[in-house]
Formats: structure tokens, sequence, C-alpha cells
């Protein structure tokens, strides 16, 4: 049942990777692109059991990896956004809201922050972006 669903988020992943280098060419030769800074906020597990805590690391692994092949982006480093959340004392697994990662981005510089949470419920796996 997970395949599946990591199936579609590779696929969605991609397919906001593509829309991303689409936008930032335009008419803009390649050598002259900027990358945008992306911070991909460590995933939340909305269900709050530990036994789907592998999951977090997969979904922002799977989504870094889907949108390094763009080359469109510069990835803010895990470890200066952990102290991010530290400093806004959101602890590790803690809901982030939208107005906590707007402040965040704005702290780390990030053009684009992606909230990520998903939960498992009878072996049904549900994702969702912010």
């Amino acid at each position: 049942m997970f395949k599946k669903y990591l199936l579609i988020f590779l696929i969605v992943g991609t397919l906001l990777g593509r829309i991303a280098a689409d936008e930032a060419v335009g008419d803009v030769a390649a050598d002259e692109l900027v990358k945008r800074r992306i911070a991909i906020l460590p995933a939340v597990n909305m269900s709050q059991l530990e036994e789907y805590d592998y999951i977090r690391s997969m979904l922002s692994d799977s989504l870094k990896n889907s949108l390094l092949n763009t080359n469109s982006f510069f990835f803010i480093d895990e470890a200066k956004i952990s102290g991010a959340l530290t400093l806004n004392n959101i602890a590790d697994g803690d809901t982030i809201w939208e107005d906590d990662a707007i402040g965040l981005g704005e702290y780390l510089g990030a053009d684009i922050v992606i909230i990520c949470s998903f939960a498992v419920k009878e072996n049904d796996l549900t994702i969702m972006f912010n």
C-alpha cells in the first residue's frame, strides 16, 4: 500500500520541480538562472505512532531528490533549519503552522518553505503539503 503512495508522491514532486523549472526559465538563458532557496521542514507524523516515524525522513529525502533533478533550487541545510526550529520553540515532531513557516522562511532567507505532514490509518497513508 505504501509503495503506491510513494509513487504518487514522487510523481507530484517531479511535477512540482518541473513546473518550477519552467517558471524559472521563461526568457532567461539557462546560465543566468538564479536558484530559489528552499527549506523543506521536517515532516510531521500526524498519527503520532513511532512505528511510522521512518516515513518522515523518507518524505523529505524523496522530495529533495525529485527537486534536485530540476537544478532550480538551493536547499537550506537541515542543521540550519533545525536551529531555526529550536529558536522558535518548535520541537521535533510538532505541527508547524503556516504563520510559523512564513516566519521560519524569513529567518532562513528561503524563497520557498515546504510543510509536509502525513497520517496513517488502517494501512492507508495520506500525505499533505503546504
